[in-house]
C-alpha cells in the first residue's frame, strides 16, 4: 500500500491551489486532482508499507514534532523524468528541511525507506499542480499553470497521513505555531 506524510495548507491557499487546478483540468485534458479527491499539499515522503499501523507510527513520530510556517514559491515547473506532472515548486527554507528531517528518521526508526525521489539529495519541495495528461499538452499546461493566480500565503496548517490511490486520509494533526 502507498503512503504519504504531507504538510497540507491553510484554508485561503487551499482554495487558490484547487481554482488552479480547475483551471487546468481543461488544459490538461485530466482533472486527477480533482477526481481523486488530493488535497492541496507538499508530500514531506511518500513510501509503501504491507501494515497501514506502520504508516501510523511514521506519522506518530512526526506529529508534534513540526511547527506551523511559510513556505516561498519558487514558480512552476516539471520534472524532466516525469514530464506528465506540472507543479509549484518551494525553496527548501530552514524549517521545510526540519519537517522533511524529522520525516525522514520517524521512518528510518521503523526501517520504512521512501521512495527515491523523497530521499534528502533527491527531494524537490512542490505542490503539484497537474498531473496524468497527454504528453503532447506539456507544454499548455506549463504555460496555463503560470497564468493561474499563484500569490499566495502558503502556509502550512496540518500534517498529514495519506494513503493512496483513491486518496484516503488516515490522520491529520494542526501543526501548532510557535
Amino acid at each position: 500500500m502507498l503512503f504519504s506524510i504531507e504538510l497540507l495548507f491553510d484554508d485561503e491557499t487551499a482554495e487558490g491551489l484547487r481554482r488552479c487546478w480547475r483551471s487546468l483540468a481543461t488544459v490538461a485534458e485530466s482533472d486527477y486532482m480533482l477526481s481523486h479527491g488530493v488535497y492541496p499539499h507538499v508530500s514531506l515522503s511518500v513510501f509503501e508499507a504491507d501494515d497501514p499501523s506502520m504508516a501510523e507510527e511514521a506519522f506518530a513520530g512526526c506529529a508534534g514534532k513540526i511547527v506551523s510556517f511559510q513556505l516561498e514559491a519558487r514558480g512552476v515547473g516539471s520534472f524532466s523524468e516525469e514530464r506528465e506532472v506540472v507543479f509549484i515548486g518551494f525553496s527548501l527554507s530552514e524549517r521545510l528541511f526540519s519537517a522533511h528531517e524529522v520525516c525522514a528518521q520517524s521512518l528510518s526508526k521503523l526501517g520504512i525507506v521512501p521512495f527515491p525521489y523523497y530521499r534528502k539529495d533527491a527531494w524537490k519541495p512542490h505542490c503539484t499542480l497537474a498531473m496524468n495528461f497527454p504528453s503532447s499538452r506539456q507544454k499548455e499546461v506549463q504555460a496555463a499553470a503560470s497564468a493561474c493566480e499563484l500569490h499566495l500565503p502558503y502556509r502550512v496548517s496540518d500534517l498529514a497521513l495519506v494513503a493512496f490511490p483513491p486518496t484516503r486520509l488516515l490522520a491529520q494533526e494542526r501543526i501548532a505555531d510557535r
